[in-house]
């Protein structure tokens, strides 16, 4: 989602899938020209550095090792194997499946639960959508019989370049920004790095999620939803922002968790998990928009969940970590927050931003923030503060759900 701009386009897809399957009728063992497994295999991380960088170079792997949380974990033992089914049918290529002697009241739930973890856990098959079609076939006397399902697959699948030149572009992608992300010296600057290129490099594309919704779209207009459109495509929404962003960082050894819920309307953003502690991070709701180019904000960056969740409501279709780690914090962690509001205070934490094109600081309540407005803004004090000491205006943003005031100098 982009601020009140994004898509809910899960649950329409899989409505779309059904309604056009069952109206064309389903084919059994269809079968998609894949690239080989060996293709992707190369776009699952590991605990140990990477020889994918630039020119070779290695890429370190995150200093807080992995904890190995993952949607997998949480489904049911039949959900799991279902899962498995499917995980290995998309690495050899198979989009058809038959189940037999299942409770076909509940294999319907456990399947699309099944695909939704995958999708979440697996980003590097971009490909596949959470949805599919499904069909029944029961005795008249139980409930016991056998299933037929149909992953949904973006339509870009069957067209343009090769399937494996798409792969291998992604890849490629990944790799470079892990590399170049890997060289910078904390867990914390590595982070902000990746945060940064995603929201300089990509630009958040409604007229694509426009084409989208129209009764028939170009099906190039489908990779918006992928890290592929984030990273190859540059253009994206919040589901390929928070892709991109979590097949990087679980690239260089992070946990990271594609998350889903609802803030304004359906939504995706991130959590990463640094030295066992968790932090949410929305991409989407730091890439400001702003006229003076992609510039990056920090309000969604290392934060809380009870700091989420004044905009944002978890989905609770899965459960997911509490976030109360405040270290890695942008705020925190950089100095710019203050949790009583005082002229001088303020005026060393703006000053020390003063050769930046973005100022920020943060205030701990409503209360300090709105007497930091009064007395900087509304009694002017800002301009007897560097930079804006010579200007005649202050621009700014105020975010009066997290007290933070982000100023542009002139």
């Amino acid at each position: 989602m982009k601020k009140k701009g994004c898509s809910s386009y899960i649950i329409i897809l899989i409505i779309a899938f059904v309604a056009a399957y069952w109206i064309a009728g389903f084919s059994e063992d269809s079968q998609i020209d894949f690239p080989d497994a060996n293709d992707t295999s190369s776009l699952y991380p590991d605990d140990s550095s990477f020889s994918d960088g630039e020119n070779g170079q290695n890429i370190q792997s995150g200093l807080t090792g992995k904890l190995g949380f993952t949607y997998y974990e949480q489904l049911s033992t039949d959900e799991k194997n279902i899962y498995n089914v499917f995980l290995e049918g998309v690495k050899n290529g198979d989009t058809s499946y038959k189940f037999n002697n299942v409770d076909c009241n509940t294999f319907e739930d456990s399947c699309f639960q099944a695909i939704r973890a995958l999708t979440y856990d697996h980003p590097e098959y971009f490909w596949v959508a959470c949805g599919y079609s499904y069909r029944a076939n029961t005795s008249l006397f139980g409930n016991i019989g056998s299933a037929e399902v149909q992953l949904a697959q973006y339509s870009f699948w069957n067209y343009n370049m090769s399937k494996k030149q798409k792969i291998d572009e992604l890849e490629a992608a990944v790799n470079n920004v892990a590399y170049l992300a890997s060289q910078k010296g904390s867990d914390f600057e590595k982070i902000q790095f990746v945060h940064d290129y995603l929201i300089e490099n990509a630009i958040y594309d409604h007229d694509g999620l426009n084409e989208y919704y129209k009764t028939y779209h170009d099906a190039s207009c489908e990779y918006i939803f992928t890290a592929y459109g984030c990273l190859v495509n540059k253009k994206t929404v919040c589901s390929g922002y928070a892709k991109a962003f979590q097949l990087i960082m679980e690239k260089m050894g992070y946990d990271c968790l594609y998350v889903v819920g609802y803030a304004g309307e359906s939504h995706a953003w991130n959590m990463v998990f640094i030295e066992g502690e968790s932090y949410y991070v929305d991409i989407t709701w730091d890439d400001a928009d702003f006229d003076r180019g992609e510039t990056p904000l920090y309000d969604y960056f290392g934060i809380t969940t009870d700091s989420l969740e004044k905009t944002h409501t978890i989905g609770n279709e899965f459960s997911v970590p509490e976030c109360n780690g405040n270290k890695y914090d942008y705020f925190n962690y950089t100095g710019r927050h203050l949790s009583v509001y005082d002229y001088y205070s303020a005026k060393s934490i703006i000053e020390s931003q003063r050769y930046n094109d973005v100022i920020y600081i943060r205030f701990s309540s409503a209360y300090e923030f709105e007497r930091a407005k009064q007395d900087l803004l509304t009694n002017q004090k800002i301009y007897t503060i560097e930079p804006f000491a010579t200007g005649r205006s202050c621009r700014y943003v105020a975010n009066d759900n997290h007290y933070i005031l982000t100023m542009f100098p002139n």
